[in-house]
């Protein structure tokens, strides 16, 4: 689901399991590679939503990340697909 939010940038919810949700938690991981079907940009956010894959289930836990740059369109990578450096979570 995207949301938009008052200076315009958007906010993205996607679902994320481990063990990266707590790598980008930790800083270890500062990409997200997803389908670029939410036209995602630079400036946009991402809340990142804790997802268990085996019970189907959030268990409520989220980030919220900034995303500093997208990639698509590059040589190697799918149409549909782009890679995204995001921030550090925010507080």
């Amino acid at each position: 689901m995207t949301k938009l939010i008052i200076n315009g940038m958007k906010i993205h919810e996607l679902k994320t399991i481990e063990p990266y949700f707590s790598q980008v938690e930790t800083g270890e991981k500062t990409f997200e590679i997803r389908y670029n079907d939410r036209n995602y940009q630079k400036g946009d956010y991402l809340l990142l939503q804790k997802y268990d894959g085996i019970m189907q289930s959030f268990n409520g836990e989220s980030l919220l990340v900034r995303v500093k740059y997208v990639l698509k369109d590059y040589h190697g990578l799918s149409k549909d697909m782009c890679i995204m450096s995001i921030s550090k979570p925010l507080e």
